[in-house]
């Protein structure tokens, strides 16, 4: 408990957890950021849990560090790679979305986000305004659509 070991992290991430439970965001954020001020703390829940709850509060740059700092410590973190890379799309981050969306694939290729988020992604890189000047992209756009479709036919209801 924490009275008898106040640098538990993961009875703070446990702690956290809970008050986000009871939607206490606040006591929630707070613990979370006690827990990943521990020195040396190296706990992937830690990071991951305070990146999610930064991006629900719109502290956009803080979320992208603390997902970035869990990818750091577990490359294969689906969660924080596939959380990464929407909430950098969704701050306009396309390129980088990219890079975590590939990642998020590699990791799990029949993911249906991430085959829907790089689709997007290579759509709105490739622009529909620019004159289509990257077929190749819009293709390979095409195709992450297509395999949604095979993997979840109703996605595109509860996600367009």
């Amino acid at each position: 408990t924490l009275k008898q070991n106040p640098d538990c992290i993961d009875a703070m991430v446990v702690l956290g957890r809970a008050y986000e439970r009871l939607n206490d965001i606040p006591s929630a954020k707070k613990v979370y950021e006690r827990a990943v001020a521990v020195p040396n703390c190296q706990n992937v829940s830690a990071f991951f849990y305070l990146g999610v709850l930064l991006d629900k509060c719109k502290e956009f740059d803080r979320a992208i560090s603390m997902l970035k700092q869990c990818l750091a410590i577990d490359t294969e973190n689906f969660g924080a790679c596939i959380h990464l890379a929407t909430l950098l799309a969704n701050t306009g981050e396309n390129k980088k979305a990219a890079k975590y969306f590939k990642h998020a694939l590699r990791l799990n290729p029949k993911s249906v986000p991430a085959n829907f988020g790089m689709g997007k992604i290579l759509h709105a890189i490739t622009g529909v305004n620019s004159g289509g000047s990257n077929v190749s992209q819009l293709a390979a756009s095409i195709q992450y659509f297509k395999t949604v479709l095979e993997l979840d036919p109703n996605y595109y209801k509860a996600h367009c």
